[in-house]
């Protein structure tokens, strides 16, 4: 059966459209505008930073944080499995020269070392770090530290693939608020990755065919409403965190936001109200069935984009190009967050 063809059903999508899994491509972070303290004899603080500064806690990954006059200016995570690590953690050249430092934290599980003081080839991916070095010394970037630690939780034992002595137990995430704050991030920090998906999945079938069935009704009859009113009171009313739930009121927004005009205004109305949308989108996404589920999953992710909630905001475009691969708006968004640009001009989309 093609993918259209297929009975709606309670699944997760794939969160890729290109020939890589979101897990095999890296998260980027991009903020000129944090200013980091004098960590460079003990990265710690940094490294305790990096969930909420990337909106999830990365297992098997290599994180690279790069700074540029003593500002944190870029975050990549890449996966240690993917067969492109290198290219991501050095893609794109143009952020990468002289006037760059990069910090690699090498985030997997594995064996603490026999050595009591381990350092290069004893610790774990050494040969990825190699590579990695290796690439970002071509471009003309230094790299200040490369690190190990199993997991980024507190007393966590971190050590250093260049320095025997230096190692030191990972501190509380409060020691590192100055960079969670300056940033402004933080606002969700999830255990992995994919909790950030798994937020979004859909209700049970039999939900779906018949919200669709409904839709094809009303379609059919030509209802008419007032589309503008309709989504201002479902944002009024999630903003004191009272959701549709009915079959009828699911649908109505569901053929509110499928004109332009109104698919426009909603997008103005949501950025000026970003948590009360987060939560009215995030039940659309969830509660309609394809393809009327892709502009509510594609309005969430520009908002969560906006808010630098970058975990939310990748599940959700993936969400919406599953539904609709062609989805033009969700495309350039993803692409935004794949380059690592600053969400501040997209508040006029």
């Amino acid at each position: 059966m093609s993918r259209r063809g297929r009975t709606p059903g309670r699944h997760t999508p794939p969160l890729s459209h290109t020939s890589r899994q979101i897990g095999e491509r890296p998260d980027v972070l991009e903020d000129h505008s944090i200013s980091l303290p004098a960590w460079t004899t003990d990265p710690g603080p940094l490294m305790a930073a990096i969930p909420a500064l990337l909106g999830f806690y990365p297992t098997e990954a290599l994180v690279a944080v790069h700074l540029r006059n003593g500002h944190l200016t870029r975050l990549t995570c890449s996966a240690l499995n993917s067969p492109t690590l290198v290219q991501d953690c050095t893609t794109p050249l143009s952020v990468l020269d002289a006037d760059t430092a990069v910090v690699l934290v090498c985030v997997t599980r594995a064996e603490q070392p026999d050595d009591p003081r381990p350092y290069g080839h004893t610790l774990p991916r050494a040969a990825d770090i190699d590579s990695v070095r290796e690439a970002l010394s071509r471009a003309g970037t230094h790299v200040l530290h490369a690190l190990w630690l199993p997991a980024i939780v507190v007393a966590e034992r971190w050590y250093s693939y260049d320095k025997w002595h230096l190692t030191g137990l990972l501190p509380h995430p409060a020691f590192a608020i100055t960079l969670t704050t300056a940033a402004g991030l933080g606002q969700a920090t999830y255990p992995k990755r994919s909790r950030a998906s798994e937020f979004l999945v859909p209700d049970e079938p039999s939900a779906l065919i018949r919200r669709a069935a409904l839709m094809a009704q009303l379609t059919g009859n030509g209802t008419s409403f007032g589309p503008f009113g309709v989504i201002d009171g479902a944002l009024n009313n999630a903003a004191h965190h009272v959701l549709p739930r009915t079959d009828d009121s699911l649908v109505l927004l569901a053929l509110a936001v499928s004109s332009a005009s109104t698919r426009d205004a909603a997008m103005a109305m949501t950025a000026a109200r970003p948590e009360a949308g987060s939560r009215l989108w995030a039940t659309l996404a969830r509660a309609l069935p394809e393809p009327q589920r892709t502009w509510p999953a594609a309005i969430l992710g520009y908002i969560a984009f906006l808010r630098r909630d970058y975990a939310l905001a990748t599940a959700a475009l993936h969400a919406a190009l599953w539904a609709d691969p062609a989805h033009a708006c969700a495309s350039l968004i993803l692409e935004a967050l794949a380059r690592g640009l600053d969400p501040a001009p997209f508040q006029v989309i």
